[in-house]
């Protein structure tokens, strides 16, 4: 895992699985982005599952997700800068990069 990047699991319609570094952001993004669905703001809005087991860090839309932290607040607190990365749908032969803001 990237250095100061914290494994969570993302659980969602359009992306359910490890999201392990800013590599596997970007793929929770393009999964909720190509279509607009979500935008990366409402991504971070996402909640704790607090049913989860203490050691596994779950994030999502779905009913089981409704704890008070957000992932966005997890992220911050956890030094991940979620906002850093976003996407932009491209033709199918491009290669995906991360992109800071400057």
């Amino acid at each position: 895992m990237p250095d100061g990047w914290v494994r969570f699991w993302f659980e969602g319609n359009r992306y359910f699985e490890f999201v392990s570094g800013p590599n596997d952001w970007l793929k929770v993004l393009k999964a909720y982005g190509e279509t607009g669905y979500k935008t990366a703001e409402e991504l971070r809005r996402a909640k704790r599952c607090d049913s989860a087991l203490p050691h596994l860090h779950k994030f999502g839309f779905a009913i089981e997700c409704s704890g008070e932290e957000t992932l966005g607040e997890w992220a911050d607190k956890n030094g991940m800068n979620l906002d850093l990365l976003r996407y932009s749908p491209a033709p199918e032969d491009t290669v995906l990069v991360l992109e800071e803001e400057a």
